[in-house]
């Protein structure tokens, strides 16, 4: 089984997104899990360990324009996911579930195209939850069993970070 999440918000989103990351993980320990972060972020999701590829998304720089877009979404569609699950309400990121062709395509319902675009959708209950428990709602459309959407030792958003990344870091200190 292949998955992939999409939030390619800024750097807080992308580790906010962590404990929905291994809430899926520990749903489904065989899948190939995939996350799709902001442009120069990937770096920092390399070591963690429920991701087995973490994909770029500059939308400022190299992935600019409709072009850049339509062969993101060429790419996606390549990779085969099983589910894909849109943790953003852009009209790129709808478009990305979409040319993803998965099977199963969890979002939000505000986002734009939803009605279209995903097969489960969530509200996002903006005034009534904080983020995190607006991304497990995403894992629950997707029938992730009620004991894992309960463990509150998933629902933090713990980075591992890469070696080289702690060395650089320690020789800073």
């Amino acid at each position: 089984m292949r998955i992939a999440v999409w939030n390619t918000a800024f750097l807080g989103d992308s580790v906010l997104t962590l404990p929905l990351i291994r809430t899926l993980k520990a749903a489904w320990p065989e899948a190939e899990l995939d996350f799709y972060v902001r442009g120069g972020l990937a770096p920092l999701y390399e070591a963690q360990p429920e991701i087995a590829r973490v994909f770029s998304c500059d939308k400022r720089g190299k992935d600019r324009g409709i072009v850049a877009v339509f062969r993101e979404g060429r790419s996606i569609a390549e990779r085969g996911y099983d589910i894909w699950v849109d943790a953003h309400l852009s009209l790129r990121s709808s478009y990305m579930a979409w040319a993803s062709r998965a099977p199963v395509r969890a979002g939000y319902a505000e986002a734009a195209l939803s009605r279209l675009v995903f097969t489960r959708r969530v509200s996002r209950r903006f005034d009534e939850l904080q983020e995190i428990e607006r991304l497990l709602l995403l894992a629950e459309a997707l029938a992730v069993p009620r004991a894992l959407l309960e463990d509150e030792g998933l629902h933090w958003p713990e980075i591992v970070l890469p070696p080289r990344a702690v060395q650089e870091a320690e020789a800073l200190l």
